[in-house]
C-alpha cells in the first residue's frame, strides 16, 4: 500500500515531519504535487501494515 494511482495521478505514501508517529500524518503525495488524505479504509490498512511497524521502529 505504498503507492496508488487515482486520475492518472501516481501518489506515494508519505508521513509528515511530526513528533508523534500518529495515523493522522500520513498522507499520499502525488506526483503532481497534489495531497490527498486517507481515507479510513487506507488507515485501517496502514495501522497494520509493515509500513507504519517499520517506521515506529527506526525512529
Amino acid at each position: 500500500m505504498e503507492t496508488k494511482t487515482e486520475d492518472g495521478v501516481e501518489y506515494t505514501l508519505t508521513r509528515r515531519d511530526a513528533p508523534d508517529n500518529d495515523l493522522h500524518n500520513w498522507y499520499w503525495l502525488g506526483s503532481n504535487g497534489q495531497v490527498l488524505e486517507l481515507n479510513e479504509a487506507e488507515m485501517r490498512a496502514l495501522k497494520i501494515s509493515d509500513v507504519i511497524l517499520d517506521d515506529e521502529t527506526h525512529d
